[in-house]
């Protein structure tokens, strides 16, 4: 006969707790049971609530405990029980302050808007509605001898929320920042969940709608990726190379020279207090949902002027721009910021997050902030400043390789011109294209990108990379940029956007502007 526990109490009514139960996901389970006295237990694994009592060989009279994991329909750890972090209670005054000492660069603030992203992504998913269903993580690509002097773990504790805590069944550690020094490389070494019965037991942890950073450099790579799989609402920072395992599932990359200045110059306590406050009012419904609203009206303008394609990159976007929009609500509050304040506050996430999104209002007196072109941000401005390039067809003609060709005039509205190029001088294989001058197409870039190109020796370099097919992904790769620019003219340096390649744009768009390559208008590529 099975032996009979009650979870919340026994038959003599003593009222120890008897049994508890990790729900990983639908058919995970794990836990420990007791019986009469600490020193009778036993953990187990089990695929169902049935199979705990076959395996367990008790009979379970519940209720009892059960805590969920991310994957499963509850989730919220301090709802099961373990109770909410804690603000503490002797507040912080102009946390907005020490926000703009840390918001220096756009990488410092992305990396703020990714942690603190963590309490909000799941209802932010369920509201906006978008077929992306996991956060995706952010990578910070340091070597491991770079030396930042203890920023990115600053900025953890500054911004990660604190998800450590304990109740009469569990005591959880979950460190925001992995690992906690270099001699455990193992994240179960870390982080865990113990039983507070016998206190010999351990499971693994789980980070419930919350943000961590991990130090792939020291962390055993296996680890990075089965954690990263198993927690696909937790914000993740990853510091070092990315596992080729986890496929595409990187939305950001930052370098050390956008965590600007290697040094701690902001103060970690105020915005580790920040962050716990901010954390326990955030994730309320009737607050998310304008946060989503305003931040996909902005994307949306930002699609209809760009012709941009929505994907797993733009919905990390939408992501930080509604976070970024909950922090500043938050602060207005907290700090009772003035409208100068407040611009001031707004310059810095929303135009490092979507520059040009946000212009302060003219009375505060304040400048829209200026985001300037970058190693790191040069991707995203190609896909932008072509998008908005390519908007207006009547600035390109058709041309053939045996005629005369125009000149160029941007001034009077003639960009480039439509080519097909014959790739191999077989006339089979030919390209559908758009060729410019370069240095026609170094004036369009800085007119038409959102960020500020007055660094005119990294535009030049950025440039010559994109036409020789080194950056950007939109040109062919050669070591020779120059073309013919039709019948008896000299060869001149150019850059040769190839359509096909420009799969940032809707595919209509690719369809028509490879039909406008063809006399016909047609598009005969396939």
């Amino acid at each position: 006969m099975k032996r009979k526990i009650f979870v919340n109490g026994d038959m003599t009514g003593k009222g120890i707790p008897k049994l508890a139960v990790l729900q990983y996901k639908k058919d995970k389970f794990e836990g420990y049971i007791y019986g009469d006295t600490k020193n009778e237990e036993k953990s187990f694994k089990a695929s169902s609530v049935e199979k705990i009592e076959k395996d367990t060989d008790w009979e379970l009279n519940g209720p009892w405990e059960v805590v969920k994991h991310p994957r499963a329909t509850v989730y919220n750890l301090g709802e099961d029980g373990i109770p909410a972090p804690s603000v503490q209670s002797e507040r912080y005054a102009h946390c907005s302050e020490e926000l703009r000492k840390y918001c220096t660069t756009p990488g410092r603030c992305k990396l703020a808007l990714h942690l603190l992203a963590g309490p909000i992504e799941r209802l932010y998913a369920k509201l906006a509605g978008d077929q992306y269903t996991e956060s995706g993580i952010m990578q910070i690509d340091l070597k491991k001898t770079a030396n930042t002097n203890g920023v990115e773990r600053a900025a953890a504790y500054s911004f990660a929320r604190d998800l450590s805590g304990k109740n009469v069944h569990w005591k959880l550690k979950l460190p925001v920042y992995m690992p906690e020094n270099n001699r455990m490389p193992r994240i179960k070494d870390n982080a865990y969940i113990k039983d507070t019965c016998g206190k010999k037991l351990r499971f693994s942890a789980v980070y419930p709608d919350g943000a961590v950073v991990l130090d792939n450099r020291v962390l055993e790579k296996t680890d990075t990726v089965k954690f990263i799989r198993e927690n696909p609402h937790c914000m993740v920072v990853l510091i070092g190379a990315r596992s080729t395992k986890l496929g595409n599932m990187s939305v950001e990359v930052i370098t050390a020279e956008e965590l600007g200045a290697t040094s701690v110059d902001w103060d970690t306590e105020c915005l580790h207090w920040m962050t716990q406050a901010f954390s326990a009012e955030a994730a309320q419904r009737h607050k998310v949902k304008p946060a989503v609203q305003w931040a996909k009206s902005m994307l949306d303008e930002k699609l209809e002027s760009s012709n941009q394609r929505f994907d797993s990159k733009l919905y990390a976007t939408e992501l930080y721009l509604t976070t970024a929009y909950l922090l500043i609500d938050f602060l207005r509050s907290e700090d009772n910021l003035n409208p100068t304040e407040e611009a001031e506050l707004c310059n810095l996430p929303y135009n490092a997050v979507l520059p040009g999104c946000y212009t302060p209002p003219t009375e505060s007196g304040v400048p829209t902030q200026a985001i300037p072109l970058s190693e790191e941000n040069f991707e995203d401005a190609v896909q932008q400043t072509i998008s908005c390039m390519l908007g207006d067809y009547s600035k390109f003609k058709r041309m053939e390789t045996g005629e005369k060709w125009p000149d160029t005039d941007i001034e009077n509205g003639c960009y480039g011109y439509f080519h097909l190029f014959d790739q191999d001088h077989t006339k089979k294989n030919l390209q559908e294209t758009v060729l410019f001058t370069v240095d026609d197409f170094t004036k369009l870039f800085a007119q038409f990108c959102p960020y500020d190109c007055s660094d005119a020796k990294l535009l030049k370099k950025k440039i010559k990379q994109l036409s020789e097919g080194e950056a950007g992904g939109c040109c062919l790769k050669r070591g020779d940029n120059r073309d013919y620019f039709g019948k008896d003219n000299p060869r001149k340096r150019s850059v040769r956007l190839i359509i096909n390649q420009l799969d940032f744009l809707p595919k209509e768009k690719q369809n028509a502007l490879k039909a406008a390559c063809y006399s016909d208008q047609t598009d005969n590529s396939k």
